[in-house]
């Protein structure tokens, strides 16, 4: 699917709250998601409800340019999803080391940022990294924001079927909330 600015886009499953790479996360965390390597949740896993819990967003895959929203940068590991959302807001675009320029093939490597979307941040924000895992993204840490170009937000599938428009101004909590399937917060209108 391409946007009306050019830069072709797709949708991606959802990973939960979590800022783990792919099958696994950091020590005595739990994927709180729906799609994940290796995943067996059912239907009857969702305790949150299907109306409250996002399966799949649009993402952008990027157009090749240096610095783009849809570029993917690197960061310090974190140990946590604050920690993780902190150092990636942090960060200096301009000043710090991209990952990839171009993600339209990434998706074949399997991994999280290319296959998946998260809700460590809200949506069209930047894409972060951690690095000390060569070789390897598992158990990095990852912001992999769900993005489009559409003015303002994202269009989110939920686990009933419903698409709903999420403004990019979200709040945090309930953004994160939708990303899980189990977490028992409450989710009030959005």
């Amino acid at each position: 699917m391409f946007s009306s600015k050019g830069a072709s886009i797709s949708w991606l499953c959802d990973r939960g709250d979590q800022p783990g790479g792919p099958g696994d996360v950091a020590p005595g965390e739990v994927q709180t998601g729906v799609f994940y390597n290796l995943s067996r949740v059912r239907m009857a896993d969702i305790i949150d409800g299907t109306s409250h819990t996002a399966f799949f967003s649009e993402k952008l895959r990027g157009r090749g340019v240096p610095n783009d929203p849809t570029d993917m940068i690197m960061m310090m590991n974190t140990n946590s999803i604050d920690q993780t959302y902190d150092e990636c807001t942090q960060q200096d675009a301009s000043m710090a080391m991209p990952l990839m320029h171009q993600q339209r093939w990434c998706w074949a490597l399997g991994e999280v940022c290319c296959t998946t979307y998260n809700h460590v941040s809200g949506p069209n924000t930047r894409m972060c990294a951690g690095m000390g895992f060569p070789g390897t993204m598992t158990n990095m840490a990852v912001q992999v924001p769900a993005s489009s170009h559409h003015p303002g937000g994202v269009n989110l599938l939920m686990g009933d079927g419903a698409v709903r428009f999420i403004a990019d101004n979200i709040d945090l909590p309930l953004w994160r909330a939708l990303g899980t399937r189990n977490g028992r917060e409450p989710v009030s209108a959005f």
